[in-house]
């Protein structure tokens, strides 16, 4: 499953919108757009750990 893919339904299981993970996250919901529709294949490091602690899941989960 492609990350984005993933990340989609991982915050739609905690229920939560776009902008209240990018909220949690503290990144831009541009950002987190552009994870979740493929456009950036790659983030970087720090966003996903940002992303993984305001979903409150392990690494393992999100792959």
């Amino acid at each position: 499953m492609r990350l984005g893919s993933r990340l989609r339904e991982l915050r739609v299981d905690k229920g939560y919108t776009q902008q209240q993970l990018a909220d949690r996250a503290e990144i831009a919901l541009s950002t987190l757009r552009k994870i979740e529709s493929a456009a950036v294949i790659e983030p970087g490091y720090f966003t996903v750990l940002s992303l993984l602690k305001a979903l409150d899941v392990s690494c393992e989960e999100l792959w």
